[in-house]
């Protein structure tokens, strides 16, 4: 059901919940399943609500684009079958965007230990990590950031003999160094509302997501035409530490 500006805002004010009946900061129902692709490195499909988000990894080898370290590549592919408004073909401009975003939170995390993945300055393991959004309830980003999270907590680094990768047997290596989570806001107005649905997206007028890890902002994005003020991000910034903890327990499977 889509939602008007209007409806959204009258039940906010008069309600102090969204439709769905969250609070403002309050996230949809959140669940991994990771290892779900068996010819893959590594894996997970994420869930928020009803946006889904799968990832999966695959490791090559060749030469390095930086000198010791490891590539490390993100794409992100939107399913025709996710969304009315998702066309099949090349990926079109938001899916670049998306992958570029989540890409950057990860490297400026250093999540995976690169430099250990490098057989010397000029040769080393290639990290392929495709994330592929089949379902759109809202809130593509962040899905894609906790399937992404969730495959690389998963990832196995193949054995490599004479040049050649040998699919099934694995280095006893750990090259998972730190966690990543967002948190993505739509504000409608007054309110600033976490993990927005299709229709809070699209009513709003400005997003905004951060990306963290225990101590640092790693990556954030504005999206829409509108602002922010100082004391708003501070806010938002606050917000998505606290969250931090909640979405860890899940991507580490404590709960």
């Amino acid at each position: 059901m889509i939602l008007q500006k209007e409806e959204i805002l009258k039940h906010l004010r008069k309600e102090g919940l969204r439709f769905d009946e969250r609070a403002p900061y309050e996230y949809r129902p959140i669940k991994i399943e990771k290892n779900v692709i068996e010819t893959a490195e590594g894996s997970a499909l994420a869930s928020i609500g009803d946006t889904v988000a799968l990832a999966g990894i695959k490791v090559e080898i060749g030469d390095l684009f930086e000198e010791g370290k490891a590539n490390f590549i993100t794409s992100v592919e939107l399913s025709p079958m996710a969304s009315k408004g998702f066309e099949p073909g090349p990926p079109d401009e938001r899916s670049i965007e998306i992958a570029r975003v989540i890409d950057r939170g990860f490297r400026s995390a250093e999540v995976l230990a690169l430099d250990k993945l490098a057989f010397d300055d000029k040769t080393g393991y290639t990290i392929f990590l495709d994330i592929y959004i089949l379902n759109h309830g809202g809130n593509m980003l962040d899905a894609g950031y906790l399937a992404g999270m969730a495959a690389l907590s998963t990832l196995k680094i193949p054995k490599v003999e004479d040049e050649t990768i040998i699919r099934d047997e694995f280095l006893n290596i750990d090259v998972l160094q730190n966690y990543v989570t967002s948190s993505t806001f739509a504000t409608i107005e007054e309110f600033h509302l976490l993990d927005p649905n299709e229709s809070e997206e699209d009513v709003s007028d400005v997003m905004l997501l951060l990306a963290v890890d225990d101590e640092h902002i790693v990556g954030a994005q504005k999206m829409k035409e509108g602002s922010y003020t100082q004391e708003q991000i501070l806010e938002l910034v606050d917000i998505t530490f606290k969250k931090r903890k909640d979405i860890l327990k899940v991507l580490k499977g404590d709960e």
